[in-house]
């Protein structure tokens, strides 16, 4: 059901800009990151995500640098993954305009890259149309109108066969509308006021996603909406930038920043800003009756 909300600053907001000079170091090793497999689910991943080791790649739109759809791939298995494209966010006629549009893809050599593309709500729910799915290691999501995507795949089998993805150590990429679906929350349009909320994918139970975040100022309208799931973590992606998500850790990638809006218990939120190359951990405080969120500097990503 959609419910408008119109924009409020939702409480005491707090801006911390987190640099590279105030990471913590340790938590790493030289495979990279120790990522704690029995941490609690905050972000709301799907059943098993966090055990099975799923990523998420959540974009914020704009000319995606050659890293970012790389780092999917790698992440996807590199050479052994089986990729599945959605396009569906947009009303590509055909194949040949698919291969037009998403020829850049062709080119990694992986094992096998499938489309999938429905034209119902009928189709998107067989087993056959979603096969592909329960074989992939990596699903990208591209943009167009995320409203398109929840009223074609919200409830079948596609949806489900998503969050399986990440259950099995999958990763699930998607730029624009394509992670703005993500979260079960999902803005569906809006002004950078405003928004208009619907059900999205629900592979980010307890967060709200937005993207083209600075570019079009839409802090405002991202608050709002908090204010209204005032247990849910903000999650704002500027364009050319990708903030990766494993468990409880975020990991930004790209050209731009991410911002990360945590609950506090009193109905006060924190701003973290984080930059590319740079990583942190949400984690939840054990000695409080009531749970709190907040955001731990962690160490530097990676390249």
């Amino acid at each position: 059901m959609q419910c408008r909300l119109f924009a409020m600053l939702a409480g005491l907001v707090a801006l911390l800009a987190i640099g590279s000079s105030q990471m913590l170091s340790g938590g790493e090793n030289e495979a990279g990151p120790v990522i704690d497999l029995s941490a609690p689910n905050i972000l709301g991943l799907p059943r098993g995500a966090i055990s099975g080791g799923g990523s998420l790649m959540v974009c914020g739109g704009g000319q995606l640098p050659e890293e970012v759809y790389d780092e999917f791939v790698k992440l996807a298995g590199g050479p052994s993954g089986r990729l599945v494209l959605i396009p569906s966010a947009y009303p590509y006629a055909n194949l040949e305009a698919l291969n037009y549009r998403f020829n850049g893809w062709l080119r990694y050599p992986v094992q096998s890259f499938h489309f999938v593309h429905a034209s119902t709500r009928e189709e998107a729910d067989s087993e056959e149309f979603a096969r592909p799915l329960a074989e992939a290691t990596g699903v990208w999501l591209s943009g167009g109108a995320q409203g398109r995507l929840a009223d074609l795949y919200k409830g079948t089998r596609v949806e489900q066969q998503l969050q399986r993805v990440l259950e099995r150590g999958g990763v699930i990429g998607g730029t624009s509308a394509g992670a703005a679906i993500m979260s079960e929350t999902m803005i569906r349009y809006g002004t950078s006021r405003e928004a208009v909320t619907d059900a999205g994918f629900g592979l980010l139970m307890s967060a709200v996603v937005d993207q083209h975040f600075t570019e079009r100022s839409r802090h405002t309208r991202l608050l709002g909406v908090l204010g209204q799931n005032p247990q849910k973590i903000g999650l704002g992606v500027d364009e050319q930038t990708a903030l990766i998500i494993r468990a409880n850790r975020v990991r930004v990638l790209g050209q731009n920043r991410a911002t990360v809006i945590v609950p506090d218990q009193y109905r006060t939120m924190s701003l973290h800003l984080l930059a590319s190359g740079e990583e942190a951990e949400i984690i939840r405080s054990k000695d409080e009756v009531e749970s709190r969120l907040k955001l731990l500097p962690a160490n530097l990503a990676k390249k």
